[in-house]
């Protein structure tokens, strides 16, 4: 309060006092300098800032496409688990038996009416024998591999084996049914 009354008291003053010459040249330098100077300097600079993040996106694109082919190439690697039948003839035509024969079993269990649990132990086995073929793959073709291409045979064994009991326990109970049906009728 005190500082405004002063102030306008003593207005005129204040006023009467202008600024040198020598300060009016430097302004109306810095003046001239300002318009003199293109303004493109501002363009440019926000060209090259967009230069620079459309760069870095595109590297940043880049990186990733090559990233994702990678990781696709990687786990296409993965997934193509090698089978004992790969490795020669021999075990292929061996494969090719029990995988046949498998294939068939399944087929005739389809025929039957049974408790979806009796495939528990095949699916089990199926279970193993993924996990086979990945340990096979992980070694390679050029590794001996017998240990492991013998635990395969027996798994498709072993499976052949479950189904045909299955089979053959659903065979005999269809086999029982009808015979009951059949003693049941009366003959005239």
């Amino acid at each position: 309060m005190k500082l405004e009354k002063f102030v306008q008291e003593n207005r005129t003053a204040f006023d009467d006092k202008l600024p040198s010459a020598m300060l009016w040249e430097g302004i109306s330098d810095k003046l001239n300098e300002l318009e003199t100077e293109e303004p493109q300097g501002k363009i440019v600079s926000l060209r090259s800032r967009v230069y620079r993040y459309v760069s870095i996106a595109a590297i940043g694109l880049v990186l990733l496409t090559v990233g994702g082919l990678i990781g696709s190439y990687l786990t296409q690697q993965q997934t193509d688990n090698l089978t004992f039948g790969a490795i020669n003839e021999e075990y292929e035509e061996l494969e090719n038996f029990y995988s046949q024969k498998v294939n068939l079993k399944v087929t005739e269990l389809k025929k039957y009416r049974f408790d979806k649990n009796l495939i528990d132990d095949i699916d089990e086995l199926d279970i193993a024998f993924a996990e086979l073929e990945k340990e096979l793959t992980k070694q390679g073709v050029e590794v001996d591999n017998d240990e492991i291409i013998n635990e395969m045979i027996e798994n498709y064994q072993t499976k052949i084996e479950i189904l045909e009991r299955i089979l053959n326990r659903l065979e005999r109970k269809q086999t029982e049914q009808e015979k009951v049906k059949s003693d049941g009728k009366v003959n005239l």
